[in-house]
């Protein structure tokens, strides 16, 4: 093929050079995302050793990318101490190579004797010799070198995913495509510059395009002052129209960054409240309190009335936990601004968090009465109203939330309470159940949830109702008890849950005892065992790493035993996509839990020869203690 041929090297070289640079640094924010959070890690350099080196404190790891196919020719030449060789893909010669490798590391650093280490590391020297690293001269392999392979296709995606993954662990919900963007600008910076990306800095990447999760103690939070964005444009320059804009359509997208940028240009060239105060309320939605606070002051400078700057002031003294000044300074804002359905809301909110509801009461009511249509003052209403025993007026308030904002988990939860107190327990449960959908951590869904099956005579409610209360719990000495009392339409409900040991809790209620393990200390499985005949046995392994737990737990099901027949059980095994959901109740004791997530063969050979009898086996996890007895009266529930 000649160089003109529109195929060929020459008019191809830019393309393939331009690929080669996107899979490297797509490479590069993989690893990077995948080892920012070790405390050891500090920064990974681009362009600084090889294509790309990872630095820790005491380690260096140099990084070669190639977008082909790996051989043992290129690993030869890109051996070395720690040294990583990533390829897109690699050949069967040097794939069978690497995996004798990594069997003669495990070896070697076995308990194995050294007469044994040394004969197999003499092997693995025929090994070397027949993929010609002698002629190289290379006698050995450094223990720190490796390969890695990252397939080019879907790398955008496991990067995207990764960006997702990480958000999760540090509790921000990322916005994974402008997140994604700006990591890639990052690198391609560093690139250009051979310079270092800060491992600190990713977090701070995070927390620029993440959300926290949203707060599960309650919704008695302040609104946001991002509708105050429309700017007078008559105050300014007809030349900043565009900017303006660009900087709207920025907010709409929720690019909250890229309107910032606008926005503190246009505050830094003109003399304007309005802009200072919006530069103000995006400073505050992208966590930047102090900042934020400034804004605020400088606008309060040019106007020291402005009732914006006021209540954003305002919101930002409560998320900074000055309460008392968050209320002033509300007020304030409410003086200046009466009809601002918005500073009325939190003013409530303010009222709201420092237990003042009948206040609170008055100025939703106020907020509703100018926009109907604010959802969060129709939830917070009724949140009020419940807490002062108007019910009705509650349930009526959170469904209105509801129809403006379908699927809320807030208001799903507290409508859940109100149907709960009146005794709807299935409804209530449905509602519990979609809260927990989007929030799964959300306390009042998770102790409604526990409350309602208890009143249906669920004892599995007892086991949900210590997760629930796991906080309070962990503060329990042994000995102690934690006293809870649920009060609704028709009866009163008195619980004792009191810390037994390091293993379990024992709980009281209406002259009934029961025992539930604490979260950590066990696990549970399904599936099959084959016995002498060849025969298939369909079998629940319950696992216990404290000794203690298993020994109650044994005590307590033994109790049951009869004679030789199956001990007759009320129980359920539900497969769910990920999961398989297990729990088996006896007079005084449940056992209740999800298996690891995975493939369903175990629960499916389960369900293949479950005729009605299965055998519970309960393990000590710091002995070979196990314990087995048959049941019956399982259902399973595909």
């Amino acid at each position: 093929m000649n160089n003109d041929n529109y195929f060929g090297k020459n008019k191809t070289g830019g393309a393939n050079a331009s690929n080669g640079f996107d899979y490297q640094d797509h490479c590069a924010m993989l690893l990077l995302l995948q080892h920012f959070a070790d405390p050891n890690f500090q920064a990974i350099g681009i362009e600084t050793d090889d294509d790309f080196c990872l630095l820790f404190k005491e380690r260096k790891i140099a990084c070669q990318v190639k977008n082909e196919t790996l051989t043992v020719l290129l690993a030869k030449d890109q051996m070395g101490d720690d040294k990583l060789l990533i390829g897109s893909t690699v050949n069967k010669e040097l794939w069978n190579f690497w995996k004798y490798l990594k069997h003669l590391r495990n070896q070697q650093l076995s308990p194995e004797a050294s007469t044994s280490k040394i004969k197999v590391s003499k092997e693995f020297d025929h090994i070397l010799k027949k993929h010609g690293f002698d002629q190289g001269r290379i006698n050995s392999i450094p223990h720190s070198w490796s390969i890695n392979i990252i397939q080019e296709d879907g790398l955008e995606q496991r990067v995207a995913a990764q960006l997702v993954v990480q958000g999760a662990a540090h509790k921000l919900c990322i916005d994974t495509d402008n997140c994604l963007n700006e990591l890639y600008r990052m690198v391609a910076a560093a690139r250009k510059d051979r310079s270092y990306i800060l491992g600190h800095s990713v977090l701070d990447l995070l927390k620029k395009h993440g959300r926290s999760f949203a707060s599960v103690t309650g919704h008695s939070c302040q609104l946001d002052f991002l509708w105050r964005m429309n700017i007078d444009q008559h105050q300014l320059l007809q030349s900043v129209d565009e900017k303006l804009s660009i900087a709207q359509r920025a907010l709409k997208d929720e690019r909250y960054d890229a309107a910032l940028d606008i926005y503190l240009t246009l505050a830094n060239a003109f003399e304007s409240e309005q802009l200072l105060v919006n530069c103000a309320a995006l400073l505050q939605v992208m966590g930047k309190h102090n900042e934020a606070l400034l804004y605020c002051e400088k606008a309060l400078k040019i106007t020291p009335r402005c009732g914006d700057a006021l209540a954003i002031k305002g919101t930002l003294q409560a998320d900074l936990g000055d309460l008392d000044l968050a209320l002033e300074l509300l007020c304030a804002a409410n003086t200046h601004k009466p009809a601002d359905p918005f500073i009325l809301y939190n003013v409530g909110v303010a009222h709201m968090q420092l237990k003042n509801l009948e206040k609170a009461t008055e100025f939703f009511e106020k907020a509703i009465q100018i926009n109907p249509n604010l959802s969060d003052a129709h939830l917070n209403l009724s949140v009020c109203l419940y807490n002062l025993g108007s019910f009705s007026l509650a349930l009526e308030h959170i469904e209105h939330a509801l129809i403006l904002n379908p699927g809320q988990p807030q208001a799903l939860s507290h409508k859940g309470e109100l149907k709960r107190f009146y005794g709807d327990y299935d409804a209530a449960l449905k509602l519990f159940e979609r809260c927990l959908k989007f929030t799964p951590e959300n306390p009042i869904a998770k102790r409604g949830q526990a409350f309602c099956l208890i009143d249906k005579g669920d004892r599995l409610g007892y086991a949900m109702l210590v997760i629930a209360y796991k906080e309070e719990l962990r503060e329990l000495k042994p000995g102690k008890s934690l006293g809870l009392i649920d009060i609704n339409w028709e009866r009163t409900l008195a619980i004792g849950i009191r810390n037994v040991d390091d293993a379990v809790y024992q709980i009281e209620c209406d002259g009934l005892e029961f025992y539930v393990p604490k979260e950590g200390n066990s696990y549970i499985g399904i599936g099959v065992t084959e016995e002498r005949d060849a025969s298939l046995v369909p079998i629940i392994i319950k696992h216990y790493d404290n000794p203690d737990a298993f020994i109650i737990a044994t005590k307590a099901i033994s109790e049951n035993i009869i004679d030789n027949s199956p001990i007759s059980v009320t129980g359920l095994i539900q497969s769910h996509r990920d999961y398989r959901e297990i729990r088996i109740e006896f007079p005084q004791y449940t056992i209740y839990g999800k298996t690891n997530p995975g493939a369903q063969e175990g629960f499916n050979k389960f369900r293949e020869v479950y005729d009605g009898v299965a055998w519970l086996i309960l393990e000590c996890g710091q002995s070979l203690v196990k314990w087995k007895v048959p049941l019956t009266g399982l259902s399973l529930k595909l």
